[in-house]
């Protein structure tokens, strides 16, 4: 029986509401992706593939992965790559006297989080900052010892009452060639709802 993916708020995403915004320019070699069940937008690699499931956004490098059920740890072989998107309100890190102006904080929270609800058996291998236009997006590489295939979680706070998050699974080689390109399509993602969806 396939395993969950480790970090639940993957799979329960939060949609909530901010003011309107706009996606950035688009980088070279990528094309949108308006989701149609959460007012969110972002780029990806045009070679890449971008679709919705029960309500969760999936970003794959090979069309097959995208029939792949997000509540499961998808089979991935090598050169595969799979990435969950999701949105979190801000307010739930400040009422833990999480500072928000700092990726490294909430990631760290997070993946404590993680950690936390997983089987225990979750360890980090290499943290960092990755910039995208003045965009600071923290990823940390994880691994899950009962699995063959590892994960990395990446954190950006660029608009206020949002948080975006993203975890992509993998094998680990996979995930350490793709990171960058990942951290990239976080970096990008815009929330585009209002108040009137406020926690709905």
């Amino acid at each position: 029986m396939k395993k969950r993916i480790v970090m639940s708020a993957a799979i329960a995403v939060v949609a909530v509401g901010v003011l309107s915004a706009q996606l950035g320019s688009r980088p070279a070699g990528f094309t949108v992706h308006h989701s149609e069940s959460m007012p969110l937008s972002f780029y990806y690699p045009s070679s890449w593939f971008a679709g919705e499931q029960d309500g969760n956004l999936l970003i794959v490098n090979r069309q097959s992965l995208l029939e792949s059920s997000p509540m499961e740890a998808p089979e991935v072989g090598p050169g595969d790559a799979f990435l969950v998107i999701g949105i979190l309100p801000s307010f739930f890190m400040e009422m833990m006297g999480i500072p928000l102006d700092d990726v490294s904080a909430i990631l760290e929270v997070m993946f404590s989080q993680m950690v936390a609800d997983s089987s225990g058996n979750i360890g980090n291998e290499h943290q960092e900052i990755i910039n995208f236009q003045g965009r600071a997006v923290a990823a940390i590489a994880f691994d899950d010892a009962s699995q063959a295939a590892s994960g990395t979680f990446f954190i950006s706070h660029e608009q206020d009452d949002v948080i975006i998050f993203a975890v992509a699974y993998g094998l680990r080689a996979t995930l350490d060639a793709e990171r960058r390109q990942m951290a990239q399509i976080v970096s990008s993602a815009e929330f585009t709802g209002d108040m009137t969806n406020l926690m709905q």
